[in-house]
């Protein structure tokens, strides 16, 4: 399975709210463990590019360095090197935008002060004009992390900012507006993304990971108060349990804190973020797995199956008095024999589930028990013995089983196979007469 980038962006529709500092500070953490990232610089106010481009010439934002700052980001205009010539032109294979390296696997595609100028008028061919700049060059395969920093006002830059995403942070300060805001940025992504007709008709995702609080000051009892209450108004929202420090000797916002000086004075900020962008891997990494099969609870029975990982040959700690093991045969005898259409075993199996379900069993769920079936026989390491083993196939080792298929089953084909993880009745019937087949085979 070809690699796809985790498109993910910072959006607050208040500025102020350490949106861009959090998302370049990210975006170097996770180049700095091992993955390539791309930022992409949305928002017109173009912070993003003026800090990468200064960190990449190894100069801090002062009012000394300015110059060199203006004549960089000049060059970028008169090359045509920023986001402006996307949104001007259209013209997603534009060559003159390419990627800025910023260090070891942290790329840049510059913002544009005149960025603004593309807001007006009909904007309707804009919408995705990101996300298929980004499919044309192959960027979704090439990096790891796409984190583009919006722009905090809601215009056609946000839209298609979001629309080439498939997750998106909310950076916080806590006050009380900070409810207001998150509220509203929520029902306009439902509104003007999730409800529209391009998210409608590819049911593409958007899907929020979650709020981290800014500019934070852990010491007062009137913050805790406010994110308490945050939390209590956003049930179904997630909010990171790290958050961003503010510390007022810190240098100029919008720094790469790794890159601070004397380091010793900001390990604490530096930590934060570190903090954060593991919370961020870990929230995707839940996000993005399989859901968890749900069957029918049996009673765990007393002994302890530890399986290798291997292909071969299960190791088996148990209580009982006889000793036996598990084995696979790596030829399948039969097989040839036993998969096919008329195979009694696998009609049995659908009959009895069709009799049990009755109208709610369609012909989609005939081609799930089949599937199913086939690759239960493939990849079910049977016991040898069943004498006294049986007890433990049936409740310990099959369910797993059947739980890694249906899993492996879902992800390559999610909409065909969900009923099995909403109908708990179903999954658990199935599996309960496959299990009685497969030992039989």
């Amino acid at each position: 399975m070809d690699k796809k980038s985790r498109i993910i962006s910072f959006i607050n529709m208040k500025g102020g709210v350490g949106k861009t500092t959090l998302t370049i500070n990210v975006a170097k953490r996770l180049s700095s463990i091992g993955n390539n990232v791309l930022v992409i610089d949305t928002d017109p106010q173009f912070n993003a590019t003026q800090s990468l481009l200064a960190h990449k010439e190894d100069v801090e934002r002062t009012a000394y360095n300015d110059e060199l700052n203006t004549t960089i980001y000049e060059n970028l205009m008169k090359n045509n090197q920023t986001l402006l010539q996307l949104f001007q032109s259209l013209d997603t294979t534009v060559t003159s935008l390419v990627p800025i390296e910023i260090a070891p696997n942290l790329d840049l595609l510059a913002g544009d002060l005149r960025l603004v100028k593309v807001i007006t008028g009909d904007t309707t061919a804009k919408v995705g004009v990101i996300d298929n700049y980004l499919d044309e060059h192959n960027f979704k395969s090439k990096y790891d992390y796409i984190l583009i920093d919006c722009s905090p006002m809601w215009s056609i830059l946000t839209y298609a900012s979001l629309t080439a995403s498939n997750y998106y942070v909310i950076p916080s300060k806590v006050d009380f507006h900070a409810s207001l805001g998150i509220q509203l940025l929520r029902q306009t992504v439902k509104e003007n993304v999730l409800d529209g007709y391009l998210h409608k008709t590819t049911k593409k995702k958007l899907v929020p990971i979650g709020v981290v609080f800014t500019l934070t000051n852990q010491k007062t009892k009137i913050e805790q108060h406010v994110k308490d209450a945050l939390k209590a108004e956003n049930t179904d929202l997630t909010f990171f349990k790290n958050s961003l420090p503010y510390m007022a000797s810190a240098p100029n916002k919008f720094t790469l804190i790794d890159c601070a000086k004397p380091i010793t004075r900001y390990a604490s900020l530096k930590n934060s973020i570190e903090k954060i962008t593991d919370e961020l891997i870990s929230r995707i990494n839940e996000i993005e797995a399989p859901p968890k099969l749900e069957t029918k609870n049996k009673q765990p029975i007393t002994p302890s199956v530890k399986n290798s990982i291997g292909p071969k040959t299960y190791n088996i700690e148990t209580t009982f008095k006889k000793s036996f093991t598990l084995t696979q045969d790596s030829h399948y005898p039969l097989l040839s024999e036993t998969l096919n259409t008329e195979d009694e075993l696998l009609e049995n199996i659908i009959k009895k589930i069709n009799d049990q379900f009755g109208d709610n069993f369609t012909a989609g769920d005939k081609v799930v028990i089949e599937t199913l079936y086939k690759k239960a026989i493939l990849d079910t390491k049977l016991l040898t013995s069943y004498d006294e083993s049986e007890e433990i196939f049936e409740q310990n080792i099959f369910p797993q089983i059947f739980q890694k298929i249906v899993q492996q089953c879902y992800i390559e084909h999610i909409d065909f196979f969900s009923k099995l993880f909403g109908d708990k009745d179903f999954s658990s019937a199935i599996m309960e007469e496959l299990e009685k087949k497969v030992t039989t085979v």
